[in-house]
């Protein structure tokens, strides 16, 4: 079992394989307000803002702190659903440079949230072993 298959995501216990060597993982949404033209099935760009984050949800209203935080249009959005998958992206990042992720908007969550999950590679997931 590779290194991918043995984190789990703190909520969904659930990781969404995808075809070709990819694989989804969650975004925890904090600030889906950047995201209002984004459709359910959608398919965009995000990248990966690097430093210390604290963000509140325009959701729930309770906050998180995290060092690597998901943007869409230079505006922060929220948090992989696991640190190790995000410190693994900042890995690869440190590596070749500035990364751009394919994101998918998969549904809308009972809070009214935009439910967002990103495209990984698992060759990155076993380069990082």
């Amino acid at each position: 079992m590779g290194l991918f298959q043995r984190l789990t995501m703190t909520s969904f216990r659930t990781v969404v394989e995808a075809p070709d060597g990819m694989s989804k993982v969650n975004v925890y949404t904090y600030d889906g307000r950047p995201l209002k033209k984004v459709r359910v099935g959608e398919k965009f760009r995000v990248t990966l803002m690097v430093g210390e984050h604290k963000m509140k949800s325009v959701y729930t209203g309770t906050t998180a702190n995290g060092n690597v935080a998901i943007s869409y249009n230079g505006k922060p959005i929220g948090f992989l659903s696991t640190s190790k998958n995000a410190n693994l992206l900042v890995s690869v990042r440190d590596r070749v440079g500035p990364l751009s992720l394919v994101a998918e908007r998969t549904g809308t969550g009972k809070g009214g949230w935009p439910e967002i999950v990103v495209t990984f590679d698992r060759k990155w997931m076993l380069a990082n072993k």
